[in-house]
């Protein structure tokens, strides 16, 4: 974390009207999801995806394997017969071989492709999952956002008022000096003048730890010349609620999982040949050392799960699953349901309490009007005025409360319908 230092002048400058570039809740959404560690998690899923793949689709590459054998036994086969004039060879017992085995797939019944859906199906729900836990950092964001923007705007109106202030102390010192006002006035303003004070230092300080907390949030870098902008309630998410997505792909891979339970009661054919040295070669009559060659298809069909209840039960199994996915996205929505409502409603609060403090404002700015010139006709006490002043002061800052308050809920509105 930085180290502030806040110089006294300050406190006594002017608005922060004069600040740089506006920071907005966009860019900031933006910056806090492609910084998060999450974010680099979730690039590298594809490259994962893609080694699986490829091992998946290495059973379509010819598998080659090379094997060599000696052997001695106590028997051999043998012709129990004498034939005069014939010489019947026997086996040997000692055998040697060397050999080299290359088999091919020919039809897998579908399985890898099978297994090449089932991990896409998985990838995406994995993303999908990084993605709901994304969006779920955005909410902070939104919060340590308004919550800089309800520090810059009360700040705003706190060195306004500060500046009034100040300018009234010099009239009415003016006014003591020329025997006009009397020192109480003056004790009272510099009373004012010193609240204003620690008012500010304290805004100050509330925005320097939001300002912290969105640099670890965004990963970006912040200082007390930054301005936060107003909120535009503008989807930038054009596709469904993260969470519903999640709830898609989970289905999603439940049914590539079906697939591959289905083809694994399918036949699968193969291509095999065998080229080999050896003595005895094929003729296990021969005691010579001789090449020989062996080639052949071959097909391989597992009916047991046809008729254990294996594939039936494990198709139930994700049947279920899939339920389950339906029921727990169900009472998701409801409950999201319940707290947009609860949100819009907290909404229209704030929007009635925005208006109500317009207009506050515009009656304690004509009151306080009414009482400066009440004032200089002697009519009212600087204390009567000042409390005039103050009740201005403070629907200004409620003002700002409201305004900011009701962009918050507009803000926290969108997310929850997934549009930030």
């Amino acid at each position: 974390m930085r180290n502030y230092w806040i110089p006294i002048l300050l406190l006594a400058a002017g608005p922060i009207a004069g600040w740089s570039q506006a920071v907005t809740l966009t860019s900031c959404l933006e910056q806090a999801e492609q910084t998060n560690p999450l974010h680099q998690m979730q690039q590298r899923l594809p490259e994962m995806q893609d080694a699986q793949v490829q091992q998946a689709s290495a059973l379509w590459i010819p598998s080659l394997k090379l094997g060599g054998q000696a052997t001695w036994q106590s028997q051999v086969t043998s012709v129990p017969l004498e034939f005069p004039g014939i010489d019947i060879p026997s086996v040997p017992k000692d055998q040697y071989r060397i050999t080299a085995d290359v088999q091919q797939m020919l039809w897998d019944g579908g399985m890898v492709q099978a297994q090449k859906d089932l991990i896409g199906a998985q990838t995406a729900v994995q993303s999908q999952t990084l993605e709901t836990q994304l969006y779920g950092i955005k909410e902070q964001v939104i919060q340590t956002f308004f919550n800089i923007r309800m520090a810059q705007d009360q700040l705003k109106i706190l060195q306004t008022q500060q500046k009034s202030i100040q300018a009234r102390l010099k009239q009415v010192g003016d006014l003591v000096d020329a025997q006009i006002a009397s020192l109480s006035d003056q004790r009272q303003l510099q009373m004012k003048a010193e609240e204003l004070e620690l008012n500010i230092r304290d805004v100050q300080a509330q925005r320097l730890v939001a300002l912290d907390a969105l640099e670890v949030l965004t990963g970006q870098q912040y200082d007390t010349t930054t301005v936060f902008g107003d909120y535009l309630d503008v989807a930038t998410r054009e596709t469904p609620h993260p969470m519903i997505e999640l709830y898609n792909r989970q289905t999603d891979a439940t049914k590539a999982q079906e697939s591959i339970i289905l083809r694994q009661s399918r036949p699968q054919i193969g291509a095999f040949a065998t080229a080999g040295y050896g003595r005895p070669g094929l003729n296990m009559l021969s005691d010579q050392f001789d090449p020989y060659a062996i080639v052949g298809a071959k097909i391989t069909w597992d009916l047991s799960k046809l008729y254990n209840g294996s594939q039936k039960h494990a198709l139930a199994l994700q049947r279920l699953q899939r339920e389950q996915i339906q029921d727990q996205q169900e009472a998701w929505q409801r409950s999201q349901d319940v707290q947009v409502e609860r949100e819009e409603n907290a909404l229209a609060a704030a929007e009635r309490s925005r208006d109500s403090w317009d207009r506050r404002l515009a009656l304690a700015q004509a009151n306080r009007k009414d009482y400066e010139g009440r004032y200089e006709a002697g009519l009212v006490t600087y204390s009567e005025l000042l409390d005039r002043i103050t009740e201005e002061q403070n629907a200004e800052q409620m003002v700002t409360r409201a305004r900011v308050s009701a962009q918050w809920q507009e803000a926290r509105i969108a997310w929850l319908k997934g549009k930030l």
